[in-house]
């Protein structure tokens, strides 16, 4: 993994292509879980996000920095619901924490 100037490894977030299928759906992503059918449905933010880790592998403060950008919104008033997002996300198996 990377590491940080203060010799903190940086973890780095991706879509799980293996465990999830998507798309888009009236500007929402529909996931579906490929092992348990299960269904999920993200609003335009937790789509944004996807989208985001679709395309690239992203460190989390990559990630804040574009939702920041994106919304207009410093990083600091974000930094909570953007780490809830990938949290929700990882513990579903839809995201891969690297």
């Amino acid at each position: 993994m990377p590491e940080l100037a203060s010799g903190t490894v940086s973890a780095r977030y991706c879509v799980n292509k293996a465990k999830a299928i998507w798309c888009a759906v009236d500007g929402e992503a529909a996931l579906i879980h490929v092992d348990t059918s299960i269904y999920y449905g993200l609003n335009a933010t937790g789509t944004f996000i996807w989208t985001l880790l679709a395309e690239a592998e992203l460190s989390f403060d990559a990630i804040l920095e574009r939702v920041g950008a994106h919304y207009q919104i410093p990083a600091s008033q974000i930094t909570t619901d953007v780490r809830q997002v990938l949290d929700q996300l990882k513990a579903e198996d839809l995201i891969l924490e690297r």
